[in-house]
Order: structure tokens, then C-alpha cells, then sequence
């Protein structure tokens, strides 16, 4: 499931968060992430607001150079991590 995304934007690995039924964003997929993460999100946490509202791809090489229009959502510690170039949020509507 992560391959097409992944072979979409020329990258050779990546990972897939989902949501659960209690509104919880765990890590469903992985392949060669690069680093080991038990990072999850809770619907309401600032992140994934923010994916939500803005439905923004987030450029590693963007936020290096205007940092500030990511403030409100505070990606410092996602881009401080070498292997992560993009964040692509994949949004379902109901």
C-alpha cells in the first residue's frame, strides 16, 4: 500500500499512518522508513489538525527555508530527522 505513494513522488520508502475507531493514528505500514517510530497522533492533536485544515504537502526544503508557516503546528521534531523529505497527507472524505 505504501509502494504507490512512494513510487509517485520517486521515493523508496516512506509510512503509512491510519486512524483507528477511537480516532488514534498509528503507524500501519512501513518500508524502509529509515528510523524506528512509535510515534502516534490522537485526532485532535495539533498535527493532524493541521493536515486536515491546510490538506498541505509538506516539503522538507520548504520548511528549511520558511519555517515560520509551520509554527502553529510545530514540525521541528519530524524534520530534524534526516530521512524524511516529504509529508503527504492522504485524506479520506465521508
Amino acid at each position: 500500500m505504501i509502494t504507490t505513494p512512494g513510487d509517485l513522488v520517486g521515493c523508496a520508502g516512506g509510512g503509512l499512518w491510519l486512524c483507528n475507531e477511537q480516532g488514534y493514528f498509528y503507524l500501519a505500514e512501513e518500508k524502509s522508513l529509515g528510523f524506528s517510530t512509535d510515534i502516534g497522533f490522537s485526532k485532535e492533536d495539533q498535527f493532524i489538525r493541521f493536515l486536515n485544515e491546510k490538506q498541505w504537502v509538506i516539503d522538507s526544503c520548504e520548511f528549511e527555508s520558511n519555517p515560520e508557516i509551520y509554527d502553529e503546528v510545530g514540525l521541528t521534531q519530524w524534520m530534524e530527522n534526516q530521512h524524511i523529505w516529504l509529508i503527504i497527507p492522504l485524506l479520506q472524505q465521508n
